[in-house]
């Protein structure tokens, strides 16, 4: 039921009797990335791990220039939920301009360009398969993994002074006149 870890381990006794206890997961200080040759870092994102964007940008500002994501699909079964969980490959390769490679043990399995594109794909859950392509080792910083959520907040804050600037306007005395009131005031 719980992949990584026990929940509540410091309340709850786990049901040994039930089921034998399985190894626990321990988080570590920070993701990190691994050289793997002279040119290459590697940053390996676990399953679901490439649902965070954070998770991703801390990679690559260590200096990953390839991201890994090691995926189950065989949770998902004859569903789109593999593919669906895929999706979130193209973003991390568009946000990082990294290059990302999908390695699962039941499919789909995928190497996708920086810009988002699949380079080579396999989505058989027939025994091994293997996928290859040259991708492009890039090393300057996106501006996502320069500036993070910064440009976002941004956003949104001006969207939120731009409402508030018109919630303000509908509020004031000006606003109240209707527009009998302005024509009278006018003269018309």
């Amino acid at each position: 039921l719980f992949a990584e870890c026990t929940p509540l381990k410091e309340w709850l006794a786990w049901p040994a009797w039930l089921v034998p206890q399985k190894p626990e997961v321990e988080e570590g200080p920070q993701p990190q990335s691994y050289l793997l040759s002279n040119h290459v870092r590697i940053g390996i994102m676990i399953c679901w791990e490439s649902l965070f964007a954070d998770h991703a940008k801390t990679l690559v500002r260590d200096q990953a220039n390839l991201l890994l994501m090691l995926s189950n699909e065989g949770w998902f079964g004859a569903t789109a939920a593999g593919a669906q969980h895929n999706l979130t490959a193209r973003l991390r390769a568009v946000e990082t301009r990294r290059a990302v490679v999908v390695a699962s043990n039941m499919g789909p399995s995928l190497i996708i360009d920086p810009f988002g594109r699949e380079l080579a794909s396999h989505s058989s859950t027939d025994g091994i398969q293997w996928v290859n392509a040259e991708v492009p080792i890039v090393t300057e910083l996106s501006l996502y993994a320069r500036l993070g959520e910064i440009f976002v907040l941004s956003c949104g804050m001006i969207v939120l002074a731009r409402v508030l600037s018109f919630w303000g306007m509908r509020n004031s005395p000006v606003a109240v006149f209707s527009d009998v009131t302005v024509r009278q005031r006018l003269g018309l």
